[in-house]
């Protein structure tokens, strides 16, 4: 009978034993578990912040970019500017001088109508070139 009882008791404490490691193997795949998913979200969040920062470092570049874009436009546009101001300068001079050219070759022969239609005209275009 004690024998008995001993080798239940064994039994008891052998099947105790297992459910003792059994609970430990789950309570450290748990653990691992845990830990795994707390790695990747760390790894999510620092792969979020590198996407933020290399998104910002974008937009500056590109707002660099617009600026600079608006200078070179802001020149072109001047250099235009300046351009058209010299031809129509460059027009007055010719326009004057045909006026005068004008003015003589009618004068010498003495047509005063003509000369004063010619004087109109030559304003005329002078108005319309100021405009």
């Amino acid at each position: 009978l004690r024998t008995d009882m001993k080798q239940s008791a064994e039994r008891e404490l052998s099947k105790a034993k297992a459910l003792l490691v059994a609970e430990a193997d789950r309570k450290q795949r748990d653990a691992l578990n845990a830990l795994t998913l707390e790695m990747r979200a760390a790894a999510d969040l620092a792969k979020g912040i590198a996407l933020a920062d290399a998104a910002e470092s974008a937009t500056a570049e590109l707002r660099a970019a617009r600026e600079a874009a608006d200078v070179l436009l802001s020149s072109s546009l001047a250099a235009a500017d300046s351009a058209r101001m010299e031809a129509l300068a460059q027009q007055a001079k010719e326009l004057s001088v045909i006026h005068a050219a004008a003015l003589a070759a009618a004068a010498e022969k003495a047509d005063l109508d003509k000369v004063t239609a010619l004087e109109t005209a030559a304003d005329t275009a002078a108005a319309k070139l100021q405009s």
